[in-house]
Formats: structure tokens, C-alpha cells, sequence
């Protein structure tokens, strides 16, 4: 599932985006994975499409658990310097 805006190398110096994702019942073996995300890429630009927000949906049409989660920059990007992940799981649920 590939879903998200965020700014990168191309965008003005003091600039940030940010993204969530949220893949509810990720370890159930029993359904398909739907997956929610929301991102922003901001830029100091006033033209149509320098800037985004978006709120998107997924379906993994797959009854296996989620047990890997990959992250890539888009074809002509890396991410920049100070870029951070963070992960946070549900226990006991």
C-alpha cells in the first residue's frame, strides 16, 4: 500500500511534513488489513500542488499478520536529514 505526501529535498529550507498511518487488527489472521493514513507536505509556496493534504485508505486484500513494515522515499527522493519514524504497537489487546 503506498500512500503519502510529505516534503522533501525539493521544498524550502524550514519546511516539514508528517504522516500517520494506522493498520487496525494488524496481527489478525482472520480478515483483510485495511490501513488509514493522513499526511501534509507544506511549503512556503503559494502555487497549486507545492503544498498537500491528504486522507487516504487502503485494503490488503490478505489474511496474513502484519509483520513488516517498509518505508521508501519516492523514486527521485531520499529522506532528508533529521527525518524520524516512529512506531507504536498495542499490547494487550
Amino acid at each position: 500500500m503506498n500512500y503519502s505526501y510529505v516534503s522533501d529535498a525539493s521544498q524550502a529550507a524550514g519546511t516539514f511534513g508528517s504522516a500517520t498511518y494506522w493498520i487496525p487488527n494488524y496481527a489478525n489472521t482472520a480478515n483483510f488489513k485495511q490501513m488509514i493514513s493522513s499526511s501534509a507536505a507544506e511549503d512556503t509556496s503559494t502555487t497549486d500542488l507545492d503544498w498537500i493534504l491528504a486522507v487516504e485508505a487502503g485494503l490488503w486484500q490478505d489474511t496474513s499478520a502484519v509483520d513488516q513494515i517498509t518505508l521508501t522515499a519516492g523514486a527521485a527522493d531520499d529522506f532528508v536529514q533529521y527525518s524520524t519514524f516512529t512506531l507504536y504497537g498495542v499490547t494487550g489487546a
